[in-house]
C-alpha cells in the first residue's frame, strides 16, 4: 500500500545514512519524494531536507545549494512545517559553507515559524558552534558562541549553556586567563 511504501522509503534511507551509505540513501529519499501526493506536506518537507543532507554527506555542496534554494522558494506558499524544514535545510547548507552568522539568522527565521521543535534547534546550534570552533580563528569563534548564548538564551537554554561552556573551554585552551576572569 502507499502508506507501507512511504514508511519503507522513510526508514530505509535513514538507516542507509546511519550506515554511511549516503548515495544509496539519496536514491531512496528521491524515490520517496516522487511518491508523495502533496509536495508541501510535513513529510515532504522532511524528505526534501533529507535529500539536502544526503547531498551534503556526499560532498556535493553545489547540488545541495541548488536543492535548498529550490526548496526555500517552494516553501513560500507551503505550510509552516514545510517552510521550517526548508529553512533548516538552508541552515544545513550555510553551516557546511561556514556561513555561521547567516545560519543563525536562518535558524531564527525557522524558529519563528512555530514549527521547529527545541531538539532540532539545539542540534543546529550545537553543529554551528562546533564547526565554527574548528573553522574560525579564536576571536571569531568566541564571538559566534557569545552570539548563540545571547540571542538564543530564551529559546534554547541548552544551546546557550553549551555556548558559554565552549567559550570557557576555548579560553582555557588558549591560556586566556584574563578572558576567563572577565566572563
Amino acid at each position: 500500500t502507499e502508506i507501507h511504501t512511504l514508511s519503507l522509503h522513510d526508514a530505509l534511507p535513514i538507516y542507509l545514512m546511519k550506515l554511511g551509505q549516503p548515495r544509496e540513501a539519496l536514491s531512496c529519499f528521491r524515490q520517496a519524494w516522487q511518491l508523495l501526493n502533496n509536495p508541501t506536506e510535513q513529510r515532504a518537507g522532511q524528505t526534501r531536507r533529507d535529500i539536502v543532507q544526503a547531498e551534503i554527506a556526499l560532498g556535493d555542496l553545489a547540488t545541495a545549494r541548488e536543492e535548498s534554494a529550490e526548496f526555500l522558494d517552494a516553501s513560500k506558499n507551503g505550510t509552516p512545517n514545510y517552510r521550517a524544514a526548508a529553512l533548516l535545510a538552508s541552515t544545513d547548507v550555510l553551516i557546511e559553507d561556514r556561513k555561521f552568522d547567516a545560519a543563525l539568522d536562518t535558524l531564527k527565521e525557522a524558529w519563528a515559524t512555530g514549527a521547529v521543535d527545541l531538539l532540532a534547534l539545539d542540534g543546529q546550534l550545537f553543529d554551528c558552534d562546533l564547526l565554527a570552533d574548528r573553522s574560525l580563528d579564536y576571536e571569531q569563534a568566541i564571538a559566534l558562541s557569545r552570539r548563540i548564548d545571547l540571542e538564543f538564551r530564551e529559546t534554547s537554554p541548552n544551546a546557550s549553556a553549551s555556548a558559554r561552556r565552549a567559550i570557557e573551554y576555548r579560553r582555557r585552551m588558549a591560556g586566556d586567563i584574563d578572558g576567563l576572569l572577565r566572563d
